[in-house]
């Protein structure tokens, strides 16, 4: 089976369980976070062989790691909302589940698109500056930032004008500009690609600005990004890498 995991808000999940689907990769459960705090059964194994993970969800469906050949992984945060502790508890209560949910999600051997890291439970979480450094080791010209002492949240983006915007996709090596925009040049994706690596996250939407000279200049990167804007190209990057380590062939 493959999995999808997110919160029930999150449309681009809903959308994604339908495209995958549709692309052949059956059984494909959508396991949404809001019901995970009712789980009726875990079981979270750590050995020397590795770690491995047993729940029953609470309509009964049940899901093994070692059974699961690909995870899309959605969440930000552990849900809350079923956390009955007193108030002064609640932050070391919400660490606590932020550790475990890290462990969990960490559990499946097979291809996991992102995987939890200690920044991020979808994905490390950096600052647009750190994603600037980053880009600029892979090899991308950044656009620059003016970051302001007293409020350096958000950075202030200097010399837009003139410039249009482009989305792309990188997922897991595969580049896929978002729906209406260009395909950058070669040196930039694979570029872009590199930073995929370097961030530990394989897949990402990296924003650039365009200038009318044709230079690609990196603004952003984004960990969660509304898939929905990649269509269906962007389906079947997932779809490949969700199946890659079974050569590539859903079923």
């Amino acid at each position: 089976m493959w999995i999808v995991v997110s919160p029930q808000s999150d449309h681009a999940a809903r959308w994604a369980c339908q495209g995958l689907r549709a692309r052949g990769l059956d059984p494909l459960e959508w396991v949404i976070a809001d019901t995970l705090p009712l789980t009726s059964r875990w079981v979270y194994r750590i050995g020397r062989c590795g770690t491995t993970l047993e729940l029953t969800l609470p309509d009964g469906r049940t899901v093994a790691s070692e059974r699961v050949k690909g995870v899309l992984n959605r969440l930000t945060i552990p849900p809350d909302h079923a956390l009955l502790v007193a108030p002064a508890d609640r932050d070391y209560v919400q660490r606590e589940m932020a550790a475990f949910y890290l462990g969990w999600l960490n559990a499946f051997p097979c291809p996991v698109l992102n995987p939890a890291s200690p920044q991020g439970l979808g994905g490390a979480t950096r600052h647009r500056s750190v994603w600037r450094f980053l880009a600029a080791r892979a090899g991308l010209e950044c656009a620059p930032l003016l970051a302001n002492d007293h409020e350096p949240w958000p950075p202030v983006e200097i010399g837009a004008q003139g410039k249009a915007e482009a989305l792309l996709f990188v997922v897991d090596g595969e580049t896929v500009p978002a729906a209406g925009h260009p395909m950058p040049p070669e040196r930039i994706q694979e570029a872009a690609i590199r930073l995929g690596w370097l961030g530990g996250t394989p897949l990402l939407a990296l924003h650039f600005a365009v200038g009318a000279e044709g230079r690609w200049y990196f603004r952003d990167a984004e960990t969660q990004p509304d898939l929905t804007f990649g269509g269906d190209p962007l389906l079947d990057a997932l779809a490949h890498a969700l199946t890659r380590s079974r050569g590539g062939a859903p079923g």
